[in-house]
């Protein structure tokens, strides 16, 4: 009983708090175009490149299961930019910015719309102030590998091709790095890590000068030139490369019958990547051909030379174009595999739980297959 009024209260007591909260720190007002911040003067719009259309091949399926990878590709490459803003807000990981009038600036998403408006907080922290000029990476799910090197570092190729330069600013907002080694990337592509602010140490920042480069990767399809850039700046120069390799998954969506698929990758000489010692830069423009399940581990597949044979092991109730675009931005041979979900993921859940489940035969038949066109 005693336990009951306590909770009562301790319910009564934040929601009596909460009002002062956001009459204090303030809370989300209402969306705000580019177009807008313009207009009233809130903003400085910098382009980078223009909306350009994309042409794509038509990727390879394995199997008798339908499923179709490029569904959800969008038929352009957005365009990017830098909007420069005066005393703004930036929260979060996501790296949600807001006008000092607490106007939410959705352009600056990754998909560049509000309906991730139920997932804005309610009221803000109290901001970290940060004089000068400040640079955001932070950038929806940049706590994901993947997300992390084409949205965050993206993000930065971006404020490079802009005309700035690290000597410009004076902080860096970013998501938290999904490891050490993707901090040592962050550092490898320039990004200055001594001006680093991580967003799990300060949830939210007020910068006098904020520059809000957008993300390049709009619906998970980066383009060709943000690709040549972490290439670039983060592989050895490799002239050779014929080794085979398989990005294993863990989590959820992984392969329930990896086991059998095992025994058939080491019939043909793959070896397995493992991300806790191998350097991804290395080991990926090393290989000649990457079998992998859908998974942020084959981002590093950017890495590969150009003409590389990606074989993406696709879960039915998960099928996204993400590493069909990557594999077209970077020159990558793409083919894919769709393997059975145990199970359908409820209506309106963006992301299936589920594992699934790989035919060997076919599996076994798709690797003969890019055997065979490697060795010719």
């Amino acid at each position: 009983m005693n336990f009951y009024f306590l909770t009562r209260a301790k319910r009564s007591l934040k929601s009596a708090i909460n009002p002062f909260k956001r009459w204090i720190h303030g809370a989300p007002n209402g969306n705000i175009t580019r177009w807008e911040m313009e207009q009233h003067g809130l903003g400085e719009w910098m382009q980078v490149t223009r909306e350009e259309t994309v042409s794509r091949s038509t990727p390879t399926r394995f199997g008798d299961l339908e499923c179709d990878i490029t569904a959800r590709c969008f038929p352009t490459y957005p365009e990017t930019g830098v909007m420069r803003l005066r005393d703004a807000k930036v929260t979060g990981s996501d790296g949600w910015v807001f006008t000092n009038s607490n106007k939410w600036f959705c352009e600056n998403t990754r998909d560049r719309n509000p309906w991730r408006w139920n997932e804005l907080p309610r009221s803000f922290h109290k901001p970290r102030r940060l004089p000068g000029a400040t640079l955001t990476l932070a950038s929806d799910w940049g706590g994901n590998y993947a997300h992390f090197l084409l949205d965050c570092l993206g993000r930065y190729a971006v404020f490079l091709r802009a005309g700035f330069s690290p000597s410009d600013i004076d902080h860096i907002y970013c998501s938290k790095p999904p490891g050490e080694f993707a901090k040592n990337i962050m550092a490898a592509a320039g990004v200055p890590i001594d001006k680093v602010v991580f967003s799990d140490s300060a949830p939210m920042i007020q910068a006098e000068i904020l520059l809000a480069p957008t993300s390049p990767a709009k619906h998970d399809a980066p383009p060709p030139w943000i690709v040549k850039f972490l290439r670039e700046t983060l592989s050895p120069s490799v002239e050779t490369g014929r080794r085979r390799l398989y990005v294993p998954r863990g989590g959820i969506r992984k392969v329930a019958n990896e086991a059998d698929l095992l025994v058939i990758l080491a019939r043909y000489g793959f070896e397995c990547f493992d991300h806790r010692k191998d350097n991804p830069a290395e080991l990926f423009s090393q290989s000649s051909i990457v079998v992998g399940p859908h998974g942020a581990g084959l981002v590093n597949a950017l890495f590969c030379r150009p003409g590389t044979r990606l074989l993406e092991l696709t879960p039915s109730d998960h099928c996204f174009p993400f590493y069909y675009t990557l594999a077209e931005a970077a020159g990558l041979k793409f083919a894919y595999l769709p393997g059975r979900s145990v199970g359908t993921r409820e209506p309106g859940c963006s992301l299936s739980p589920f594992d699934f489940i790989v035919d060997p035969d076919a599996f076994g038949m798709a690797l003969q297959s890019m055997i065979i066109t490697e060795e010719n």
